[in-house]
């Protein structure tokens, strides 16, 4: 049950199931409890640090003060609630409604009416109990409880609110929408009218979803939506997943618009750089990626794929020692990586460095000892150094795991009469 991070509410809700069911408190039903307060509070201490981690998911805390996040929590308990009965322009991400870093005027009177939502809570607990206040209270409590993972108490995400995570939350509002139902169809004179009108809306919400699904179909549609519904504001992962999007599918020019906008307007997500970086070296632009790369890793720190990219770049401008620089420090990120390896001895040798080709080489032997081009290189360092006797036994190597590698046998070749 633990497979989604919306389930560390269980335990609460577990007790919420106590207060509706009238039992009585004792030892007994808190022990009971215990084991699944333990595994939310470990699994919901996993979740942060995956998404910390990461750099996908969490928001800088700081950026919003405590009265700011609880004006945005009441915001969005009054969405979530609107979104249910009125579920139109949705989107699949939705920007804090801020500018300049302070909440705009829409979010006060949305937030009044969520303490509003709360206070009516705190109400339906302490009125005389019946039926339909008890039905009431345990589905708006249930619904508060299980929501509350997404209102933005703590930063998690970009997003002020996630309507897609709305599942299980709107059963307790189902539970009320159902009970209500059900007591007018008991009371009106003609239940089949009232059955019509349900069934109206049925089918209406049933076409609104349908066309929604359209907009899912893959991430170019998406995230055109998001970026269409953003009202002006920046949403740097909509923008950045887009791109990604489409230089996947070779539509490089849409991606490097989307790249271009993001680094224009400062963004400072090192995933974006290094998308960006990516993007030009598969448009046979080197140059133009190494600063990308390099914004990067000043912006996410030490990353291996960023360095080895980088390094790659820096060999086909013919930059040997720079390339040496990147590659000798992913294989210290990745020391059983042979690819790394191999790349860090061929820019070696590109630099004319033999001497630290043939350190590298010899420290990395056993790593690499089922690498034909490793030991095609090592072949070519010992040969300029005058290692021949080494350099044909490391071509008859390279050969011996590729036989079809022609540079090999040309290779063994000159070694043979250098003997």
């Amino acid at each position: 049950c633990y497979a989604k991070p919306m389930a560390v509410t269980l335990p609460v809700v577990l007790v919420l199931l106590d207060v509706f069911e009238k039992r009585t408190f004792s030892v007994r039903t808190a022990l009971e409890k215990v084991p699944f307060f333990i595994v939310s509070v470990i699994f919901g201490l996993l979740t942060l640090q995956v998404q910390s981690s990461t750099g996908a998911g969490l928001v800088d805390v700081t950026f919003y003060t405590l009265p700011e996040r609880v004006l945005f929590a009441l915001y969005g308990i009054v969405q979530y609630i609107l979104r249910l009965f009125a579920p139109f322009n949705l989107s699949a991400f939705y920007p804090y409604p801020s500018s300049n870093g302070d909440p705009d005027a829409i979010v006060y009177p949305y937030a009044v009416a969520g303490a509003l939502v709360i206070g009516a809570v705190i109400w339906l607990y302490w009125k005389k109990r019946s039926e339909l206040t008890a039905t009431m209270f345990f589905g708006m409590a249930f619904f508060l409880v299980t929501i509350s993972i997404v209102l933005q108490l703590i930063s998690v995400g970009g997003a002020v609110i996630a309507d897609r995570y709305t599942y299980v939350p709107y059963l307790g509002l189902f539970i009320i929408v159902g009970m209500s139902t059900e007591r007018l169809l008991s009371k009106v004179k003609a239940p089949f009218i009232a059955l019509a009108v349900v069934a109206l809306a049925s089918g209406y919400f049933a076409v609104l979803s349908n066309a929604r699904i359209g907009v899912w179909q893959n991430s170019g549609v998406l995230f055109n939506d998001v970026i269409d519904k953003s009202e002006g504001r920046q949403i740097n992962h909509a923008y950045n997943n887009r791109a990604l999007y489409n230089m996947e599918r070779g539509n490089y020019q849409e991606a490097e618009r989307d790249y271009a906008y993001l680094e224009n307007v400062g963004t400072d997500r090192a995933y974006t750089y290094k998308g960006y970086g990516a993007l030009l070296m598969r448009m046979k632009r080197p140059a133009e990626a190494i600063p990308r790369f390099t914004t990067a890793l000043s912006l996410g720190g030490d990353d291996v794929e960023v360095f080895r990219a980088r390094g790659s770049c820096y060999v086909q401008v013919n930059k040997y020692d720079s390339a040496v620089a990147d590659f000798a420090k992913a294989r210290t990120l990745t020391p059983n990586d042979p690819k790394v390896a191999v790349a860090l001895l061929e820019s070696c040798l590109g630099a004319n460095r033999l001497q630290d080709a043939l350190r590298y080489g010899e420290a990395m032997s056993g790593l690499c000892q089922n690498q034909a081009a490793y030991h095609n290189l090592m072949g070519i360092v010992n040969g300029q150094l005058g290692n021949h006797a080494a350099a044909y036994k490391a071509f008859a190597r390279a050969l011996e795991l590729n036989p079809t590698d022609e540079n090999a046998k040309r290779n063994l070749e000159i070694a043979k009469e250098n003997l």
